[in-house]
């Protein structure tokens, strides 16, 4: 029988390797790209997952003209949703008994790095604006309180990014009407407002 985790690790590589053959705007290479991540999202090793996120972040040369109107036509937004995905799947699929100890630093503090960096044009932060993001962030939210929830010392856990996640789901209901019953989801599973 084959370990998962190794066979996730070595399934990652390998799509990896196979990427630099293909032109970069290619239905190929779209694919490799969407099975990398599907590979990713169930691998738990998580220094392995940080690896390959790293590599593929510094392999990509924006400067190429494909690449660098690729990023500008919103392949940036869909890299960091992407990135932030992968990280809440960490979170559902990791061991539970050594989820609450790499929760924060190693998940959340991740995923809140990259939604922020969604926020900032020339190091100035500004309003999100783009919708597929914000609901990415939801998504993670629920993810993680799901996955917190389903350990054995979920009572006694404090989440220290409780408040500032509590915050973007609010601001999210104040700006969008639409999608308040997504968020009285995540607020009544995580983030009760006895805070």
């Amino acid at each position: 029988m084959i370990d998962d985790s190794a066979w996730s690790r070595q399934i990652s590589l390998e799509l990896s390797q196979q990427m630099a053959g293909y032109a970069s705007p290619s239905n190929e290479k779209s694919f490799l790209y969407k099975a990398l991540g599907t590979s990713l999202a169930v691998c738990q090793d998580l220094v392995h997952v940080k690896s390959q996120l790293q590599q593929f972040l510094t392999t990509t040369d924006y400067m190429e003209v494909p690449e660098r109107q690729d990023y500008h036509r919103g392949k940036r937004g869909k890299t960091l949703s992407t990135l932030m995905l992968t990280y809440s799947s960490v979170a559902v699929h990791a061991p539970k008994d050594q989820l609450l100890s790499r929760v924060e630093a190693d998940i959340t503090g991740n995923i809140l790095l990259h939604y922020r960096t969604s926020c900032q044009v020339l190091g100035i932060t500004v309003a999100n604006k783009d919708m597929y993001l914000k609901l990415t962030l939801i998504h993670n939210v629920m993810e993680i309180s799901c996955a917190i929830l389903e350990t054995r010392d979920s009572q006694e856990f404090e989440f220290s990014y409780k408040l500032e996640l509590l915050g973007y789901m609010l601001d999210f209901i104040k700006r969008n009407h639409w999608i308040p019953w997504h968020l009285q989801f995540a607020t009544r599973q995580f983030l009760p407002l006895d805070i």
